[in-house]
């Protein structure tokens, strides 16, 4: 299994070599310092899962992300010193699946991946699901609602396939956050609101529907009512 870094900073590169060797010896790690080639590595050499660092030499992060989604949903975990809501919201936009932030530890990054991978391929096996006139593939992301349809990310196709298959019961943060990363994290609550807000924005503008992921206070999310053509 190959997964492909892009990444500069040689420590960082050393401790994630690291990680893997001791960790998941089974991994072929792939390196670029830069975007520019990042982005062909990933078209030549199809990884299972890019990690990407947004400060590059040559180019930003967000714009490798945008070119990679251009031709490909290979899962992309961010990885960055940048830890405010808008750089994390600026990379959910753009198409990453998770977002970590450094330092981190190489158990936790092993965890991450591992999860990601195992989500990754589980949604490729899904069938289609439905939820009064709502039609929702895993496997592609595709969201439809009579005429319309939008396209979700990963991550924000594991939040709405779990309240889908809730039918209008709570589904707890703690929930939510197992479903995605496998465990609960202390940060879970805010990176789950990024989401949310996410999965809502795109439901309204092209799906036309207000009012449809919605939330209890301190407790988690769902669903209300079925929507109709």
């Amino acid at each position: 299994m190959k997964i492909l870094l892009i990444e500069d900073d040689p420590e960082i590169i050393e401790y994630i070599s690291i990680a893997f060797e001791v960790g998941w010896s089974s991994i072929t790690l792939i390196t670029s310092h830069h975007g520019k080639k990042g982005i062909e590595l990933v078209e030549k050499e199809t990884p299972e899962l890019v990690i990407l660092d947004l400060g590059l030499p040559d180019i930003s992060g967000y714009e490798v992300l945008e070119q990679i989604r251009l031709f490909s949903s290979v899962p992309v975990m961010i990885i960055t010193v940048r830890d405010s809501e808008p750089y994390i919201v600026k990379g959910l936009e753009r198409g990453a699946n998770e977002y970590l932030v450094k330092p981190f530890g190489q158990l936790e990054l092993i965890a991450r991946v591992k999860t990601l991978l195992r989500l990754h391929h589980t949604q490729d096996n899904t069938s289609l699901i439905t939820y009064g006139h709502l039609e929702f593939n895993p496997a592609t992301g595709k969201l439809k609602h009579g005429l319309n349809s939008i396209f979700l990310t990963r991550t924000e196709c594991l939040i709405l396939q779990k309240l889908m298959a809730a039918a209008g019961r709570v589904i707890t943060v703690e929930e939510l956050a197992e479903a995605i990363w496998g465990c609960p994290y202390p940060n879970a609550n805010d990176t789950l609101r990024v989401y949310i807000r996410r999965i809502r924005l795109k439901i309204e503008k092209e799906l036309l529907l207000s009012d449809f992921v919605l939330s209890r206070p301190g407790v988690g999310y769902y669903l209300e009512k079925i929507p109709r053509p």
